[in-house]
């Protein structure tokens, strides 16, 4: 796992929200070579993706939010805000609703997606992703 950056050198806000943005953007990525330039242009080699359900490392990534194309016919992110994470990481801390749909049915998830951010040669890339659940609705099968 990549480690998070604990130093005092952060960057600047623009590149922060850049950055956040982009890494956003995977969830609505709607397909490989997509999934591929984001991963390549804002993530580190050794980056790691948590949810509820998964905990992956660099190549397992893309597996991640490929699978999130193949299943759902649409994906909707909404982000509420972005702040940065609290010293002494470094990175954004984004409120967002996800909405995925499959077969007619919606289902909504809260989350705050934390991005933990490192310079690496000279740029800064995503080291950790972290979706934080924090309420689900609806239903995607039948009861």
């Amino acid at each position: 796992m990549a480690d998070t950056n604990t130093n005092a050198k952060r960057p600047d806000d623009d590149t922060m929200n850049a950055l956040a943005k982009t890494a956003m953007s995977l969830y609505q990525a709607k397909n490989n070579a997509e999934i591929q330039d984001i991963l390549k242009s804002s993530y580190s080699p050794e980056a790691v993706f948590e949810d509820p359900v998964v905990y992956v490392h660099s190549g397992d990534i893309a597996a991640q939010f490929r699978a999130l194309a193949a299943i759902f016919g649409k994906v909707e992110v909404n982000t509420e805000d972005m702040n940065p994470l609290p010293a002494p990481r470094t990175g954004m801390a984004i409120r967002n609703v996800q909405n995925y749909y499959i077969m007619g049915r919606a289902l909504s998830i809260q989350a705050t997606t934390e991005l933990d951010m490192v310079e690496q040669n000279g740029k800064w890339v995503v080291a950790k992703h972290h979706d934080v659940c924090v309420a689900i609705s609806g239903s995607v099968v039948n009861a």
